[in-house]
């Protein structure tokens, strides 16, 4: 049977990463893309929020022009990954608009494939940074009676930062969300949509927006933060498509791609990390 498909594997395999990503929440994409693309780059300039001052103004003799007095940092983007998911038997020929069952499954294997690996390497890289540029404390150990406070020192650590109070969200372990569901602080969701379960969303806790992440740090029970604080980049270094494969592998094709990405931790006071001292 013959199958129309959407050949675009850069944009399938985009499809399938945004999916699979539960920390989008976490960090904002306010970075200025690189001259020339990302793949002769190692940095791009990103703004720390907060960091632009307002001037008096004068009714008489107005406000004079002045550089800009915004922080630029450069932020490194220190991550290269590569995709080369090998589709056996299936000459490049094969992937056509109608492509029969065997050749459609292959191209979804591989597309699909590849969205997961790279979900996977941002999500481990994003927790990883918030948990080591964030502001880590161990002053509470978490019981049911007691994961709420770590709600409350998340809230004002936050607050004495000034970061803004809508946005903010929490990543928690599993073993946090077992104290917290039994907590009476704790406003649990209603019915969820497939969608909401398959992000880890499980409802509200003192303003933050709760989520299990399995991609946290052994030793890390909750990560609170505001996406001002921190930022995620990510870029298209070689747009994904179906080559033809030689040597070695005969008959075979592969989606291969590549693509850079960084994340980094821009106002420490703005991301809460919270460790269990046992582990």
């Amino acid at each position: 049977m013959a199958h129309t498909a959407n050949l675009n594997a850069g944009k399938k395999i985009l499809e399938i990463m945004k999916a699979n990503l539960y920390s989008e929440k976490a960090f904002n994409r306010d970075f200025i893309p690189p001259i020339g693309g990302f793949s002769g780059s190692g940095t791009v300039k990103v703004r720390v929020w907060g960091s632009t001052t307002a001037s008096d103004y004068n009714s008489d003799t107005g406000l004079a022009p002045t550089p800009g007095v915004s922080t630029i940092v450069d932020v490194a983007i220190n991550k290269d990954k590569g995709v080369n998911e090998i589709m056996d038997e299936a000459d490049v020929s094969a992937f056509t608009e109608n492509m029969d069952d065997r050749t459609l499954a292959l191209y979804m294997i591989a597309t699909e494939g590849a969205g997961f690996g790279l979900a996977e390497s941002l999500e481990s890289d994003g927790m990883a940074v918030l948990a080591t540029e964030g502001t880590i404390t161990d002053d509470v150990v978490f019981t049911k009676d007691t994961v709420f406070d770590g709600f409350l020192a998340a809230e004002a650590q936050l607050d004495a930062a000034k970061m803004p109070r809508d946005g903010r969200v929490a990543y928690v372990s599993s073993a946090t969300k077992g104290f917290l569901v039994k907590s009476p602080d704790f406003v649990k969701a209603g019915a969820l949509s497939e969608e909401m379960l398959h992000s880890g969303y499980i409802g509200m806790c003192n303003g933050f927006e709760v989520f299990t992440n399995q991609y946290l740090p052994a030793n890390v029970e909750m990560i609170a933060c505001q996406p001002k604080a921190s930022v995620r980049i990510f870029g298209i270094v070689i747009e994904p498509k179906i080559v033809a494969l030689y040597n070695e592998f005969i008959g075979a094709s592969a989606v291969q791609g590549r693509y850079k990405f960084g994340h980094k931790v821009m106002r420490p006071l703005g991301v809460y990390v919270k460790t269990d001292v046992a582990k």
